[in-house]
């Protein structure tokens, strides 16, 4: 998958692993431990949105500090993440009314 960053204009290709309410990205897939770039903790405050684009591969992942821009390599990719996401943002909302 890719991350453009916050102006959209520069997109870079990441290595993502989501575990539980984190989302990690790394710059390597050989060595993603040493070279992580970023975190995201998913909260209740977090949502998803499929971008209108050229490129239909696109969804955006807003955080309350910040929009993520990421773009799949394909659609069937981008449905993937979607779902996988959702799923954890549903289970961090179910603990967060416990």
């Amino acid at each position: 998958m890719a991350k453009s960053n916050t102006s959209g204009k520069s997109i870079k290709k990441r290595w993502f692993v989501l575990d539980g309410a984190t989302l990690t990205y790394s710059s390597s897939s050989s060595d993603p431990k040493n070279s992580v770039k970023g975190t995201v903790q998913l909260t209740k405050d977090c949502s998803l949105s499929k971008q209108v684009s050229d490129n239909p591969n696109n969804f955006q992942l807003i955080s309350p500090g910040r929009t993520y821009q990421l773009v799949a390599e394909n659609t069937q990719d981008m449905d993937g993440w979607l779902e996988a996401l959702r799923h954890n943002l549903k289970k961090v909302r179910e603990d967060a009314c416990m």
